[in-house]
């Protein structure tokens, strides 16, 4: 499995007001909060809202920002991005 973007707790409420904005897309059944798997499910949908703001043309400063991602982590998930959509 990938890594991805870690949510932490002052992410909590803008991943949870991105998931009500986007559940009508989401393929899989979400886990409820006391399922073992919701921190990976939060934590995907992190990481995939970091990578639409990219594929919008968002500026790297703008994204690491707003979503608390250090530099150096997201170029390397950026990378492994090129690498397979290549």
């Amino acid at each position: 499995m990938p890594t991805l973007f870690r949510t932490s707790n002052k992410d909590y409420d803008s991943i949870l007001d991105q998931l009500v904005k986007y559940e009508d897309q989401i393929l899989i059944e979400p886990p409820t909060i006391y399922d073992p798997e919701y921190d990976d499910f939060l934590n995907s949908v992190k990481t995939s809202l970091v990578f639409d703001e990219w594929m919008d043309e968002a500026d790297e400063n703008q994204i690491m920002e707003k979503f608390n991602v250090r530099p150096g982590e997201f170029n390397a998930k950026q990378e492994r991005i090129d690498w397979i959509l290549y």
